[in-house]
């Protein structure tokens, strides 16, 4: 174990049963220096417990309130510091989206127009995929008029919103600066592709 492994080259070769609270926060903080994570402690605190439980030590020092305040603080101090524990979805950049969509254009007609069109709308309306993937066909309509042409996108609050009531209606205009991001020529395309 590596509690076990800690007391001998750190703790000049100090039983495991013999630990008291300070050996326990030092082994915590070892790890913590040696990379590991908040969450990776506090689990490797759990087996610690369960260890010292089945060696019979009483009371056990691995759930003190000093080595549970270490645990606390050590997770109070990476979110102070905006160390990041959990691994962030990456965000598509515009450029990623065009290779993305250009490899969508050579697959199924139908299907990659669809997905297409829906990852325009997503990345243009900044919309979660969830609000995508639950958007109907009578949700998208395109329109014209004396301020151009757009695309009008309703997204419903919960699945069985009233239409009118519960609802947020976004419109999304063609972005003119990367033609990636032309949303209305994405629909036209799926329009097309459903007509034949």
């Amino acid at each position: 174990m590596q509690f076990e492994t800690f007391m001998r080259t750190n703790k000049q070769g100090v039983e495991p049963h013999a630990a008291g609270t300070e050996e326990c926060t030092d082994f915590f903080h070892f790890m913590y220096s040696q990379g590991k994570k908040a969450r990776t402690i506090d689990q490797a605190k759990s087996a610690l417990i369960a260890y010292l439980n089945a060696k019979g030590l009483k009371p056990n020092p691995a759930q003190d309130a000093s080595t549970r305040r270490y645990i606390v603080g050590l997770q109070k101090y990476n979110n102070q510091n905006n160390i990041d524990e959990k691994k962030k979805a990456h965000t598509l950049t515009v450029i990623e989206l065009s290779t993305l969509l250009n490899a969508l254009s050579s697959s199924h007609p139908f299907v990659g127009t669809m997905v297409r069109l829906a990852l325009v709308v997503g990345f243009i309306g900044c919309f979660r995929i969830s609000e995508v993937l639950g958007l109907r066909w009578n949700d998208i309509q395109l329109v014209e008029d004396n301020k151009g042409r757009y695309l009008s996108v309703r997204l419903r609050w919960h699945k069985k919103a009233n239409v009118e009531e519960d609802s947020q209606v976004y419109h999304l205009v063609d972005e003119t600066t990367f033609p990636c991001l032309r949303v209305c020529a994405f629909h036209d395309d799926y329009i097309s592709k459903l007509r034949e």
